[in-house]
């Protein structure tokens, strides 16, 4: 009787570690799913053409004093010119908080994508009205914002 209550009770711990480890295994998994969650995806220059409210998706330096974070809302201004004599797109969007209004900057380049010759051109005006030079031939590529608010 005594080996089989060793027994049974070998049996009864062995099926509660392997409870514990699902246990474990789920909770390991559980950051992996919520890490694997959309992140603010870049929409293309291309596709901000509509009024409306965009995010950046990344952060976005001016100079040691101003700099919007990732997740700042900007509102859709308007967007001219391609083609022509001068092949560059501009996209003119407002920062919808805006915690330095008077701050400007000349055009100063950057690179949000890292390829080779895809550098855009970014001017802040007054009211943190920002606008973006962008070639025609890197319309097709990632912007910095998206629509999506998640």
């Amino acid at each position: 009787i005594l080996e089989s209550t060793v027994v049974h009770d070998a049996w009864i711990l062995g099926l509660r570690m392997k409870k514990l480890l699902v246990l474990l295994s789920l909770f390991a998994a559980v950051p992996a799913v919520a890490s694997e969650q959309s992140p603010r995806v870049p929409e293309k220059w291309s596709d901000i053409t509509d009024a409306g409210i965009y995010y950046l998706t990344q952060v976005l330096p001016i100079d040691e004093k101003v700099s919007f974070p990732e997740g700042t809302k900007f509102d859709f201004m308007e967007v001219t010119g391609g083609g022509g004599l001068v092949p560059v797109m501009f996209f003119e969007l407002r920062a919808k908080q805006c915690a330095n209004p008077e701050a400007t900057s000349e055009i100063l380049l950057m690179n949000p994508t890292g390829g080779k010759g895809e550098e855009i051109g970014v001017e802040l005006h007054k009211n943190c009205e920002i606008l973006f030079y962008v070639e025609d031939t890197l319309v097709g590529l990632p912007s910095i914002f998206t629509s999506s608010a998640e």
